[in-house]
């Protein structure tokens, strides 16, 4: 990773351009055709697979004083329920955009363990708990 200050914001623009959809809906629980729910604690919210995306979400970062780093694989373009899932479920969300970032061929491991400042990302990933089991089976099947 360069030594160049870690906020991109051309690089965001740029992703949120490339990217018009929610990158994760589709990973939530099937509820009908092209539907998804996203569940919260007061139930859920059902959104289709073309719900547009207006939060960039960064993957890792932001915590303790650690830089949020605008490049492609710790960003991601979400709706705001998936967002807010995301930032109330972290272990969850975090398994969501890292599946969706495989997925695209977006993710670098290596750039992410140095965002995070751990060894090893998957190693990390085996000592953390989703609360909700379609993302704990998600997690199963990354580590």
């Amino acid at each position: 990773m360069s030594s160049s200050p870690w906020q991109d914001l051309q690089a965001r623009y740029a992703y949120k351009d490339a990217n018009h959809y929610c990158e994760i809906a589709e990973l939530f629980p099937v509820v009908g055709r092209r539907q998804y729910r996203i569940p919260h604690a007061g139930g859920g919210t059902t959104v289709g697979r073309d719900i547009p995306a207006n939060e960039l979400h960064h993957i890792s970062g932001g915590i303790l004083g650690t830089p949020r780093y605008d490049i492609t694989t710790n960003m991601i373009h979400l709706c705001k329920h998936a967002h807010d899932f995301c930032e109330t479920y972290t272990a969850d969300g975090f398994v969501l955009c890292m599946k969706a970032k495989l997925a695209k061929g977006e993710w670098d491991k290596e750039q992410m363990r140095e965002i995070m400042r751990v060894s090893s990302v998957k190693g990390w990933l085996s000592t953390r708990k989703c609360k909700w089991d379609f993302a704990e089976e998600l997690r199963g099947e990354l580590v």
